[in-house]
């Protein structure tokens, strides 16, 4: 299994996801910022992706069977969802998307 970072996620490294996905990764596992960091904090593709702004690789996320699209980012304080980071930065535009996926999740 390929060894996605949060740092491939950040960067937007679509073709790594793809690898990691096709390879059987859990699409809701959640990926630590800090390398060796883990257990139960970190982020998950779906909240990073989100957070800069990709839309591929929401719609990429979205189109797999077991997609949490509430889970997002947890730490020792507090979480934030997917959605909620997109409003909070701007990108409207994949909060829609979430949105429909979360109202109809067969329709992707």
């Amino acid at each position: 299994l390929h060894k996605l970072t949060y740092q491939d996620l950040a960067d937007g490294r679509l073709e790594l996801v793809k690898e990691y996905l096709r390879e059987g990764g859990d699409v809701n596992r959640l990926f630590p910022r800090t390398a060796g960091v883990g257990g139960n904090f970190g982020h998950t593709i779906l909240y990073v992706a989100c957070e800069f702004g990709y839309a591929s690789m929401v719609d990429l996320v979205l189109e797999q069977s077991c997609v949490d699209p509430n889970k997002g980012r947890i730490t020792w304080k507090d979480s934030e969802s997917p959605v909620a980071v997109a409003k909070r930065v701007g990108h409207e535009a994949l909060v829609q998307s979430i949105q429909q996926y979360i109202n109809n999740p067969v329709a992707w």
